[in-house]
């Protein structure tokens, strides 16, 4: 596809390799938040939305309150709104059949 610029998604085969980097990385530093969080940016479709259920799972247990902060940004994106609405559906669903959040995502 097209020129660089403008701040657009990667492709497919570039987001795979950019986000086994930040798994390496968060392997070194399993505690680092940006690790985590950075890679909800640039994923798109089923890698962000797995990536996405990961990353709201923990804070959604412990009732963080700043999780909507820091998720809102991602509203912007393109789709993401979206997919973030399935991945809350999806976990609400289990909520009121299992009493907890589903164990894996997707």
């Amino acid at each position: 596809g097209g020129g660089g610029g403008g701040g657009g998604g990667l492709s497919d085969a570039q987001q795979g390799p950019l986000l086994e980097d930040y798994k390496a990385l968060l392997a070194e530093s399993p505690r680092s938040n940006a690790l985590k969080r950075v890679p909800l940016n640039f994923l798109t479709g089923d890698r962000f939305k797995k990536a996405f259920a990961e990353y709201v799972k923990g804070p959604l247990r412990k009732g963080v309150p700043s999780l909507f902060a820091d998720l809102k940004p991602l509203y912007k994106h393109e789709g993401k709104a979206g997919l973030m609405g399935e991945v809350m559906d999806e976990f609400l669903t289990s909520l009121r059949a299992e009493q907890q959040l589903p164990t894996s995502a997707g």
